[in-house]
């Protein structure tokens, strides 16, 4: 897919969750952990297309080079972010309730969450995860 391609799904898809999110904030009608797991997955989502369309840029130099780096270590930093949300979202409807029963789980995928943040933003200096060639194109590392 060509630039605009890509550009026009992300924009369709943000303006999608951005619908979505808006609707949820008019209907809410209470506060609970499972709203706010499903709010903070929307948000986290629309995060992540912004910074999709930043990875988009690669073998470009100069300025542009050091934003699109940054933009793909914190769109890998993030990306298991809305998963994270869905899993609290998920155990706030298993077990009504049980809080510490859920937050088990959640802390269990935080646990890799953290990591896989570690291994990203270090990729920007050791390659791990993805590396810019000399002429600024993006690659995946060893460990991808």
């Amino acid at each position: 897919m060509d630039m605009a391609g890509w550009f026009y799904c992300d924009l369709y898809s943000f303006f999608l969750l951005v619908f979505i999110l808006v609707n949820v904030f008019k209907n809410i009608e209470t506060d609970d952990r499972q709203q706010r797991a499903y709010i903070r997955m929307l948000q986290s989502t629309i995060l992540l297309l912004v910074l999709d369309v930043f990875t988009k840029f690669s073998g470009k130099g100069g300025f542009v080079h050091y934003f699109v780096l940054w933009s793909d270590a914190f769109s890998f930093a993030l990306g298991p972010l809305p998963l994270v949300f869905w899993m609290r979202y998920v155990c706030c409807a298993l077990f009504p309730g049980n809080e510490e029963k859920a937050d088990r789980w959640v802390h269990l995928f935080l646990g890799a969450f953290f990591a896989n943040a570690a291994l990203s933003l270090l990729s920007i200096a050791f390659g791990w995860v993805f590396y810019f060639d000399g002429s600024f194109v993006f690659h995946r590392g060893p460990i991808f």
